[in-house]
């Protein structure tokens, strides 16, 4: 909910309070649409025409004809009524005065809730807050005249209600002593107030005002103020630029935790996520500006005059605008920082952070322009299937930057994400190299995984997923940027009209960070280009006048983290769907949950396999349909079965030992929901379709709210029980921008447990674990040798040897016991080695 959501529904909740109260003790509630039906029924109603008295079979009809007419007419308004009910109605700030003083003339005294003093409180610290700032930044200028007068009648109003209210207090805190608070003296508080406070929208669900809007039942908004549209749009622009503000420095914040690291930082693509999802709701709430909106020019004027550091971002837009304009061939020429800003902004340019800041952003917008053509030239040359992939690489502050090319006036978006990056780039510069250097990390490891598909599952590393996976690493490997640059360069000539930069790719191809081999193909796909000499003087002379390329050849990546965090992102949710497809082509894993579950309830293994559990955790409502069984080995084999698409019917079948083995083809006839695949949990399914580019990441972030109230609600009631209400109806609408993304960060943070976790090489462990199991008990398991589901087989022979020694067949126990025993050891010296990679 933004500020101006915030500030309009305490209005609104206040006013309703106020004239619902009123009406309650009797006075009669003049509305806008009350007077505009009279008039209207003023001015069409006609008189019906006289009629002689009707008798027999006509006074009848016409009495039937009347009274379906009453009947049409009854429904007519009752339909108008329910339209209406969801639309508050409006009362004029005089109707709200006659209000107030019928309450003050009252006798006796009025209790009002704790939460509708709060919305008093909140309409006007944020409305004054508003009539403060505009009074500062125009102060001649009378524009908020009817602002201030409304703001006026709120605080009548609360005068009139002096001696008369009584502020109801919390249920959690009400003694006798303290039921009861007079209305003046939380009031008078409230005049006090800072009006810098951040208004509260963002509660402590610990707090007292929590409690108090929880307990207390809030009557349905029914009526809002009728306030002048032009005053409302004026509020609407201030509290869009403080979220705005809010939001962009709440991603400057997650930037420098990520770089100081300890226990609270956000990994990588957690806070490359979070970035997203603050800036794209600065860009939801610039779109409620449509309505309301000025001319573009205007609201440049008005963000050059709201924000300092907005201003030097516009200035360096706009610059690189304009040369872009006069020749579009990279490198753009743009005047070096200080000249431009002396003339613009003569304050400014004194400031040497201002002029690095200037000259940063100018170069990476250059190179931005190279990074929108490489991933063309990789999509071009892939298959359609990596189309999304190549669409959705680049992260939320490089896609809006982007804009900046396209020939519209940059929005308010844009120029926050600009002065996010200057301000991340500016507080890290010592550790921007980090981001990249974790993404090489996993391009390693890649080589290594891939090597590993192709031996293992040959279809799944033909798999689509897998050949968008290998595009991305090779574009993370050879980033096509760094070529462009080059290749740009390298063209220009000396009769170029930037022919004072010739020469200069020869500095440039010792940086590029290829490989000796990609770099010796690569010099036989550009040896048709001239290698021309050249000029130190001349190049010299124009750095004197234009700003040029950054010479560190992956400028992008090792200056914006999120960029490399978006890669990263990517590469990561696509392996872990190559993780689950290969864990369901090889059933072992899953068997092999059920049988650790089963040794360690029967007190045959002690140790804990932490990254099995891990799995277990992860994925306990598809392997144990929810909850680990430990009753018995009956309840155990039973959910086995169950959770691998068994029918119910079926298993009763089956658990009959007279009927064991009675028709197979009944059995395989009954089909479930279930197969016993693991897939990935609701939120993360969410972001995969984000990242494969099937939703926009507006979309994605109200799914995301929905699945969060889900999930809290799940956690109330658990996985069985009766319905309950969730805590709450929406992160997103109900509570602030920050409130919704410290929610959502809670939720990210789960992505790295699962990204940490090795489907593939949990299940060729516990493949290669059965293998030794079902050698060391050979002479138990002798039916079984040479099948492909040894894993399942075991298991269930185990289990069912329990289940026979609990039904008291002979020799049944003996067996079970010596499988169990066989397998614990087995399990117990590979956990003891470390539980890592595959058994010695």
């Amino acid at each position: 909910m933004s500020r101006y959501e915030w500030i309009k529904s305490q209005t609104n909740r206040a006013v309703s309070w106020l004239v619902d109260t009123a009406s309650a003790q009797g006075s009669v509630v003049r509305t806008a649409q009350d007077t505009a039906t009279v008039q209207n029924i003023t001015t069409h109603t006609t008189p019906a025409p006289k009629q002689g008295r009707l008798k027999g079979k006509a006074r009848t009809e016409a009495r039937e004809k009347a009274r379906k007419a009453k009947e049409a007419e009854a429904l007519r308004v009752a339909n108008e009524a329910a339209k209406q009910v969801s639309k508050p109605r409006q009362v004029s700030t005089d109707e709200l005065l006659r209000q107030g003083r019928y309450l003050r003339n009252l006798q006796g005294t009025i209790i009002m809730p704790k939460n509708i003093w709060r919305a008093y409180k909140d309409a006007i610290r944020g409305r004054q807050k508003y009539v403060e700032k505009f009074a500062a930044e125009e102060p001649e200028h009378q524009g908020n005249a009817g602002h201030v007068y409304f703001l006026d009648i709120l605080r009548q109003i609360v005068s009139m209600l002096e001696g008369r209210i009584l502020v109801q207090a919390s249920a959690s805190t009400a003694t006798s002593k303290n039921q009861d608070r007079d209305f003046t003296n939380l009031f008078s508080q409230l005049s006090i107030d800072p009006a810098e406070d951040a208004i509260e929208q963002e509660e402590n669900p610990n707090s007292e005002e929590k409690d108090d809007m929880a307990i207390v039942n809030v009557a349905p908004v029914r009526y809002e103020p009728k306030v002048d549209p032009a005053e409302e749009a004026k509020l609407l622009w201030f509290c869009f630029v403080d979220d705005a503000v809010e939001l962009r420095d709440y991603v400057i914040l997650i930037w420098l935790r990520f770089f100081e690291g300890g226990d609270i930082a956000p990994s990588l693509p957690v806070a490359t996520f979070l970035t997203e999802a603050a800036m794209a709701q600065i860009t939801m709430l610039e779109k409620t500006m449509k309505p309301h909106s000025m001319s573009e020019m205007g609201k440049l004027s008005k963000v050059l005059q709201d924000q300092q550091d907005w201003t030097l971002a516009a200035i360096t837009i706009m610059s690189a605008r304009a040369a872009m304009n006069e020749d579009t061939t990279y490198p753009i020429s743009v005047p070096l920082s200080l000249p431009r800003l002396l003339k613009l902004s003569p304050q400014m340019a004194v400031d040497p952070i201002v002029i690095e800041k200037d000259t940063f952003l100018i170069q990476y917008l250059m190179d931005l322009s190279l990074e929108r053509n490489g991933s063309v030239k990789v999509e071009r040359e892939s298959s359609d299937g990596v189309s999304s992939l190549i669409n959705n690489k680049l992260d939320i502050i490089s896609r809006l930057l982007l804009s900046v090319w396209t020939g519209t006036y940059p929005s308010v978006a844009v120029f926050c994400v600009a002065t996010a990056l200057q301000h991340i780039w500016e507080s890290n510069r010592g550790q921007l190299r980090k981001p990249m250097q974790e993404l090489e990390r996993y391009l390693n490891k890649h080589q290594e995984f891939a090597g590993t598909l192709f031996d293992e599952q040959v279809s799944i590393y033909r798999s689509s997923t897998t050949e968008e996976l290998n595009t991305l690493m090779r574009f993370v490997q050879v980033n096509p940027v760094q070529l462009d640059r080059y290749r740009h360069i390298r063209e220009i000539s000396p009769k170029h009209p930037k022919g004072a930069l010739c020469g200069l790719h020869r500095n440039m191809w010792k940086d590029l960070t290829l490989s000796y081999e990609y770099k010796e193909m690569m010099m036989d796909r550009i040896e048709e280009l001239e290698d021309h000499p050249g000029n130190s003087e001349a190049i010299h002379k124009y750095m004197e006048k234009f700003i040029i390329p950054n010479p560190d050849p992956n400028f992008l990546r090792s200056s914006n983290p999120a960029l490399c965090g978006k890669l990263l992102l990517n590469a990561q949710m696509r392996r872990e769907e190559i993780n689950l497809n290969f864990v369901n082509m090889n059933q072992d894993l899953h068997a092999m949950c059920h049988m650790y579950n089963a040794l360690r309830q029967f007190g045959y293994l002690d140790e804990p396999w932490h990254a099995l559990e891990t799995y277990i955790d992860l994925h306990i409502k598809t392997i144990f349909m929810g909850e680990r069984p430990t009753a018995s080995a009956h309840v155990m084999v039973n959910r086995v079965f169950l959770s691998s698409g068994l029918h119910s019917e079926a298993l009763r079948q089956l658990n009959n030992p007279d009927k064991r083995t009675k028709d197979p083809r009944f059995l395989a006839k009954q089909k479930t929901n279930r197969t016993g695949n693991v897939t990935l949990s609701p939120f993360m399914g969410i972001l995969s379709d984000y990242l494969h580019d099937k939703d926009t990441i507006q979309r994605t972030l109200y799914r995301m709210d929905d699945e969060m109230v889900a999930q809290a609600k799940r956690e109330l009631v658990g996985f069985k029980g009766p319905k309950s209400r969730s805590p709450v109806k929406s992160y997103l609408k109900d509570s602030g921008h920050i409130a919704f993304l410290q929610a959502l960060e809670v939720q990210m943070n789960q992505i790295d447990r699962i990204f940490a976790t090795d489907g593939i090489g949990l299940s060729r462990t516990c493949t290669a674990l059965f293998e030794e199991i079902t050698l060391n008990a050979e002479f138990q398991l002798s039916t079984l040798a040479g099948r492909k589901d040894d894993g399942f087989s075991c298991l269930a022979m185990m289990l069912r040897r329990f289940v026979d020694a609990d039904q008291g067949v002979m020799g049944a126990r003996e067996v079970a016991e010596s499988v169990a025993g066989t397998a614990a050891a087995v399990l117990r010296g590979y956990i003891r080695k470390g539980g890592k990679g595959m058994p010695q």
